[in-house]
């Protein structure tokens, strides 16, 4: 029978992390507790506002929508129509997590056909012509990085080089598949870049969001400096704290907030 977790060893060994896929959650070797990840730090960055501004539109839409139809404006109505932006974002995503899964494919060369959804293939093609124009080289993909002295941890979607650059400058990249690009996520990027970084020893230059539009598939990068990733890196470890504070006030005095 399988392991329901996968083992990663760091710092020549020293140091072994078991990661559940099912859970998606991280472990130290001889600990029962669990190691804060990456995203689940940025998590603490509020982020709700452009998200009820949409559900919001989406409600108003389906009932003018609803009304122009003639159809009666009562409770039943009313449900569906703010229930109405999760099964818009459940479609929503499909043509975004479809390029990222075939992204990933083509970097492990694994060889991939070219999709044939119309949204899909364009964003397949997008991020190839990306690749071919900047002579990308992806040197690794998915890797597991742990921060010993931050003490997080989580998965790197990519590293690559550029052939404009020589391949000589080494740049940290993140898949996403949303409709914009935010904040938390360069806090991400910088958080890989900073643990792979404190392992190993790497010398990065600009980092970049690598985004699949979730509605077109479309593809989009945007790079960050140097100097912003001390600031974002800076952002991750207040996320961070404030992370492990909501873990002691759940274990010390979480009856407070149920009552």
């Amino acid at each position: 029978m399988p392991a329901d977790f996968q083992i990663s060893e760091h710092y020549n060994g020293t140091v072994r992390i078991k990661f559940y896929p099912n859970s998606h959650r991280y472990q130290l070797e001889g600990r029962r507790d669990y190691l804060i990840g990456v995203t689940t730090a940025t998590g603490m960055a509020d982020k709700s506002k452009p998200l009820l501004i949409w559900a919001g539109r989406l409600t108003k839409e389906y009932l003018l929508k609803a009304m122009q139809e003639g159809r009666e404006v009562n409770e039943s109505l009313i449900e569906e129509a703010i229930n109405w932006h999760e099964l818009e974002k459940l479609k929503a995503a499909a043509s975004g997590t479809l390029v990222h899964a075939w992204a990933e494919s083509y970097i492990k060369g694994e060889k991939p056909d070219v999709p044939e959804d119309p949204n899909v293939r364009n964003g397949v093609l997008a991020f190839l012509k990306w690749v071919n124009e900047n002579g990308v080289k992806f040197i690794a993909s998915e890797k597991r990085i742990y921060s010993k002295e931050h003490e997080y941890v989580g998965t790197m979607d990519c590293i690559f080089t550029m052939k404009k650059e020589g391949h000589g400058v080494i740049h940290a990249g993140d898949f996403k598949t949303s409709s914009g690009i935010y904040m938390e996520m360069a806090m991400q990027v910088s958080a890989y870049q900073e643990a792979e970084a404190e392992e190993h020893g790497t010398k990065y230059g600009d980092k970049y969001i690598l985004r699949f539009d979730k509605n077109t598939g479309q593809f989009e990068t945007k790079s960050f400096t140097h100097a912003e990733h001390i600031e974002h890196f800076q952002g991750f470890l207040a996320c961070l704290e404030l992370k492990r504070q909501s873990k002691v006030w759940e274990k010390e005095h979480g009856y407070y907030s149920k009552k």
